[in-house]
């Protein structure tokens, strides 16, 4: 054998070697990739929470929540029927999230608990819970507390109503009873159609953000409205003074017999005042938007 032949017979099994030990490699990473695939990329993950409360007709309901929304409706039910939806980004993730009820007949207590994210910055909607109540009519909101999201109480008859949103949307829509509610950041909605009830008053107040208020033409509502560095806009009245500027403040009064109080403060931010069921209202008045 020649010295050329010998160094070819080596050269092909050097090469020989190499090819096997490079389809090695290879089919350890096809095996890692397919296992991979097998185990799949985990999307978002929701679990719905049901509970339903029986109580009396003026008990005391209590609910706070992180980020998500709360949708709270008044009915002829008889009972609290509470719906929760939790939802986040994996099944890790959607452990951290606990709903803790206390009930008996004269108070409901919800309360919503985050557990801290490992290894995770903190980021707002990567875990979120829907609230959607059913209460009867005259049930008291005791506190309806949300950080983050958006709210929405519709057609109560109950004595108090207290809410406090950080940011987000408010949306009060025909609670005719004593209202309490505030806002640091978002838009607040007042909108109100017809109230059978003789008296009850409403304290809202804004940090910043726009606020609306709806009320029917010729209805018994007295609203005193004041924006501290944004603009008024009345529905209801000429609100230019002589230099022609907006005026930044209004006590109003849109019926002849004064029955219910409105009074609305914003920080920054401006003050829509308008007549409900007219077009620009019709956002508002619909409780899903």
């Amino acid at each position: 054998m020649s010295d050329w032949q010998g160094y070819n017979s080596y050269t092909c099994s050097i090469v020989g070697v190499f090819g096997k030990w490079i389809a090695a490699v290879q089919a350890v990473l096809i095996a890692m990739l397919f296992a991979g695939c097998g185990q799949g990329v985990e999307g978002p993950k929701s679990e719905l929470f049901e509970q339903t409360y029986e109580v009396d007709p003026e008990a005391g309901l209590s609910i706070r929540n992180t980020d998500g929304s709360i949708v709270i409706h008044g009915t002829e039910t008889p009972v609290i029927r509470l719906r929760a939806l939790k939802k986040a980004s994996s099944s890790e993730d959607l452990k951290g999230i606990s709903i803790t009820a206390s009930a008996g007949a004269k108070a409901v207590s919800i309360t919503t608990r985050f557990l801290p994210q490992k290894n995770k910055a903190l980021s707002s909607g990567s875990r979120t819970v829907d609230y959607t109540i059913e209460v009867p009519l005259t049930v008291n909101l005791t506190r309806v507390d949300l950080e983050n999201g958006k709210v929405l109480i519709d057609g109560m008859r109950g004595e108090d109503l207290h809410t406090t949103v950080v940011d987000g949307q408010l949306v009060i829509r025909n609670c005719c009873g004593n209202s309490h509610a505030t806002m640091a950041h978002g838009t607040l909605d007042l909108y109100f159609d017809s109230c059978d009830r003789k008296r009850f008053s409403i304290d809202a107040q804004m940090t910043n953000g726009d606020a609306r208020v709806f009320v029917p033409r010729g209805a018994p509502f007295r609203i005193q409205a004041e924006t501290i560095t944004g603009t008024l806009t009345n529905a209801f009245a000429n609100v230019l003074n002589l230099n022609g500027r907006t005026e930044r403040k209004v006590d109003l009064s849109t019926g002849k017999e004064v029955r219910q109080d409105i009074k609305l403060r914003v920080t920054t931010g401006d003050i829509k005042i308008a007549e409900s069921g007219s077009e620009t209202a019709a956002d508002s008045a619909n409780p899903g938007r």
